[in-house]
């Protein structure tokens, strides 16, 4: 209902309908079974059924979809421009912890267990090594 009252609205303003694939949301999943696939049974949304999974998981569903609601004129002013400035904060975090390098030394003098090889490492290296993200 969602994805054809969208296509209705973009159809009237002569405009590419929104087509979400499985890559894209789990309703893309969906839609892609039913109309691919057909059912003799109510249709249940198994997440197993979507190959993409870990990537179209709902912590990121507005970093995926939330430019394509821009595009299509979904998404109120005040929630785009909140989009934005998280986007442009998420970014800048990104830079500083890239230009955050450290010494193995400083890493032990941390309290982490680091291999002592020499090697320079970003804050993004040590959050990915230690799994500290989580």
């Amino acid at each position: 209902g969602l994805i054809a009252g969208i296509n209705s609205a973009l159809a009237i303003k002569n405009e590419e309908p929104l087509i979400l694939t499985r890559a894209d949301a789990y309703i893309g999943v969906l839609i892609d079974d039913l109309s691919r696939l057909g059912t003799s049974e109510p249709y249940r949304m198994f997440t197993s059924r979507a190959e993409y999974r870990l990537s179209i998981r709902a912590d990121n569903a507005d970093q995926r979809l939330t430019p394509i609601g821009i595009k299509i004129g979904c998404i109120p002013l005040i929630r785009e421009d909140s989009f934005k400035n998280k986007q442009r904060i998420k970014q800048q975090a990104l830079e500083a912890f890239s230009n955050l390098i450290i010494t193995p030394h400083e890493i032990i003098k941390r309290g982490l267990q680091i291999n002592q090889d020499g090697i320079h490492r970003n804050a993004i290296d040590i959050l990915r090594i230690f799994e500290l993200s989580k």
